[in-house]
């Protein structure tokens, strides 16, 4: 496949196929995924791949941000990168963290059921636009620092340490990557596992 190819699928399914936000561990809103978890093209301008430690859902300012689960607030505020966030940590350990939100709708020790709005969706923090950032964190620890987790996915290291990789192929590996993992997170929803 082609790297015209890749993209043009790649861009069909950013724009054209909305991910719906359920309250049974799905999205906290309803809008287009505009990236996923994974190395990235920084988004700043540096050039560089950088680790997308969540799930970015582009939707208007003032959206709903909804809980995906029961859980119990432990941070709603501002958090460095991701503006106005709220942070759940469930009964299991694991968290969930919403950011970039225009302002918040719960306080810190509130217990908050599946579907209850935690936030309004916004563009505070390092953001390039309006949009939710989703993040799950497992036993509480981001994704990023979960080497077991890395690996099970087949992202022991970043793409930039593949020796004898061309930026234009790093780009292709990466869009078939992200795909693949879009494909895969799309076909996990539908069959519910």
């Amino acid at each position: 496949m082609t790297a015209r190819s890749y993209l043009l699928t790649l861009l069909f399914l950013l724009f054209c196929f909305q991910l719906p936000a359920l309250a049974d561990g799905g999205l906290p809103v309803d809008g287009v995924v505009t990236s996923g978890v994974g190395w990235r093209l920084d988004p700043f301008g540096s050039g560089k791949l950088a680790f997308h430690r969540g799930v970015d859902i582009a939707v208007p300012v003032g959206t709903p941000v909804r809980a995906t689960r029961r859980g119990r607030v432990v941070l709603a505020g501002e958090r460095r990168g991701y503006g106005a966030t709220v942070i759940l940590e469930h009964d299991n350990g694991d968290r969930t963290l919403y950011g970039h939100n225009s302002r918040v709708n719960v306080r810190s020790g509130e217990w908050v059921e599946p579907g209850g709005v935690l936030a309004f969706s916004g563009n505070s923090g390092r953001s390039t636009g309006p949009h939710v950032h989703f993040e799950q964190m497992p036993s509480g620890r981001p994704i990023a620092a979960q080497t077991t987790e890395l690996a099970a996915a087949g992202q022991q290291r970043p793409p930039e340490d593949l020796p004898g990789r061309e930026p234009r192929q790093l780009l292709e590996q990466r869009l078939d990557d992200s795909l693949k993992s879009l494909l895969r997170n799309i076909r996990s929803e539908i069959t519910g596992g």
